[in-house]
């Protein structure tokens, strides 16, 4: 996993900090992918991988990519693998929303107005946590 090398305070007290954009796959332009993460200065209440796909030829290279990182972060967050049914969708690249333990866990997948790529989003949140 990158390391978070990046970080602000936010006007509302809220730490926020990311790490550099990694790329991935053989064929230009490449894929990439960065993570976020946002809360306050005892807890991490909002985790993110973001990975954006520009070059649209090996859509299994990026379900891969996408979900080594989303276990590696769950493994990361909760000292645990990832439950089974979260990584099958995952791995599915079809958005959905889970539940593990108090924690709200999302797969987004967007497309860009300009249809050249699209992101998926994983987002692990504290239910507590309401701000974008």
């Amino acid at each position: 996993m990158t390391p978070a090398v990046n970080y602000k305070i936010l006007p509302s007290g809220d730490f926020y900090c990311y790490s550099h954009d990694s790329s991935f796959g053989y064929s230009q332009p490449k894929n990439g992918m960065t993570y976020f993460a946002r809360g306050d200065e005892r807890l991490v209440r909002k985790l993110k991988i973001y990975v954006y796909v520009f070059n649209k030829d090996n859509p299994k290279e990026v379900k891969d990519e996408l979900l080594n990182a989303t276990k590696a972060l769950f493994k990361s967050a909760f000292n645990q693998e990832m439950p089974r049914e979260i990584s099958l969708g995952v791995s599915n690249g079809k958005p959905n929303t889970w539940k593990f333990e108090s924690y709200n866990i999302e797969l987004k997948k967007d497309l860009w107005h300009d249809k050249n790529g699209y992101e998926y989003n994983f987002i692990v949140r504290d239910p507590s946590f309401i701000r974008e």
